[in-house]
């Protein structure tokens, strides 16, 4: 639907912002000191992890020179911070095929400095992918969907040993669940299978001197949950 959208507008860059059942005008949105937030702008959310992505953008991938993104799906995010850091190579690759024609199509009608990365499986992440070690990573909602099956991802960052990871996921553990919002954030985040358990093997790896954590910030969120939490680390 997207690609038809992009391709039908002639490659209007606007096309690829991605549409999500909650966060939508109106919509409350939660704060992380536990209370809600009534947006007067249609584009708040949206517009928090933008600046959010590029302030972290400029703390931590400086000086990366490639900054891979999995689970890229439309490429929205690499269009923003390709358009902002336009000295740095930003890398999508997606489960499905459909993202590397949809970046394709923005490399050849739009001059960007991103490149349409392979079909990859954050289950089953492909060995041969070309990650190296002064690269940064970066997910936005996308280990989300694996729910408890990030072994394989994680395993493969840390064999491959870019310079930075930053992810903005959904996790499970930073809820306080004696807080009423956040319990019923866990209930719901149970219920569709989120993330579970990144988080504490990025600790159990800190503890072991495999890994340093650099940051972890909740933000903000849907009504029913925080999508968007920070963590930073680096493998060492």
């Amino acid at each position: 639907e997207v690609e038809s959208r992009f391709r039908g507008s002639g490659y209007q860059l606007s096309e690829l912002e991605p549409v999500y059942r909650h966060g939508q005008p109106g919509d409350l949105l939660r704060h992380r000191s536990g209370g809600f937030i009534q947006p007067t702008t249609p584009r708040f959310h949206r517009t928090v992890i933008e600046d959010v992505l590029v302030a972290l953008t400029h703390q931590y991938f400086s000086s990366c020179p490639r900054v891979h993104e999995f689970g890229c799906g439309t490429g929205w995010n690499l269009v923003i911070l390709a358009q902002q850091f336009p000295n740095q190579t930003w890398w999508g690759s997606d489960w499905t095929p459909v993202s590397g024609r949809i970046l394709d199509g923005v490399v050849a009608h739009h001059a960007l400095p991103i490149v349409s990365g392979r079909v990859v499986q954050m289950c089953l992440p492909d060995p041969a992918y070309p990650l190296s070690r002064e690269d940064g990573v970066l997910t936005v909602t996308a280990l989300e969907q694996v729910g408890s099956n990030w072994r394989p991802f994680l395993d493969f960052v840390l064999a491959r040993h870019p310079a930075m990871c930053v992810h903005l996921e959904p996790v499970y553990e930073r809820y306080v669940p004696n807080r009423l919002v956040d319990y019923l954030a866990m209930r719901y985040h149970d219920h569709r299978g989120y993330l579970k358990g990144y988080l504490p093997a990025l600790e159990d790896l800190e503890r072991q001197g495999r890994a340093t954590i650099l940051q972890v910030t909740r933000t903000v969120g849907y009504r029913y949950h925080e999508g968007h939490t920070v963590v930073v680390w680096r493998p060492t």
